[in-house]
């Protein structure tokens, strides 16, 4: 049996490192036009790109909150000072001359650092989403069924489902649905007694 994983894990390593080595190839070390391949970003288009994109959404933002001078003062702003000095940025680009050069604006591809920081962004995100939705919703379902006069077993009983899936997530909030359990109960308790006084 040890020599059978054994070998299963080594075929299993040769064939996903030769796999690594086929996509590197294909798609980082060809010369050739692929789907793959983007144009350099630059700091100059990084700076381009987000200067129009911040203004557009500022200027959306405000012409939503039904303001009639502030966009048009935007649009102005945008129009006017900063595309006349991206443009007369842009003329420095193509230049000749090394003393007008500027390489850290116009010839270093920052598409490595910006994709590490959108990848980096969307993890959180998505980290952020999954946690909240595993540690809220048990505990706001169960304060729901609390609220509605439900027994404090039925309560017990929803609560105790998410802890193996919080669990089985591999996130370590089972701990804090067990926390949330030992909130629920008293909880549940307390206002099924004031609805038996009433």
């Amino acid at each position: 049996m040890d020599q059978l994983s054994r070998v299963l894990r080594k075929e299993w390593n040769t064939l996903r490192r030769n796999l690594q080595r086929t996509f590197r190839q294909l798609v980082f070390r060809t010369s050739q036009p692929s789907s793959l391949h983007h144009p350099e970003l630059t700091g100059y288009r990084l700076i381009l790109i987000t200067l129009t994109t911040s203004f557009g959404a500022s200027k959306a933002i405000l012409a939503y909150q039904g303001r009639s001078a502030a966009p048009t003062t935007v649009e102005w702003v945008f129009g006017v000072i900063i595309g006349t000095t991206l443009y007369w940025l842009s003329l420095y680009e193509d230049t000749e001359a090394n003393y007008y050069r500027i390489p850290w604006l116009f010839e270093i591809d920052y598409w490595r650092p910006v994709r590490g920081v959108l990848r980096l962004f969307i993890l959180c995100m998505t980290f952020l989403i999954v946690a909240i939705t595993f540690l809220v919703a048990p505990l706001v379902l169960g304060i729901v069924y609390a609220v509605d006069w439900v027994s404090v077993e039925s309560v017990l009983k929803f609560v105790l489902t998410f802890i193996p899936i919080s669990l089985s997530m591999g996130l370590g909030i089972g701990t804090l649905g067990a926390f949330g359990m030992f909130l629920l109960i008293p909880l549940a308790s307390a206002i099924e007694n004031t609805r038996i006084k009433r």
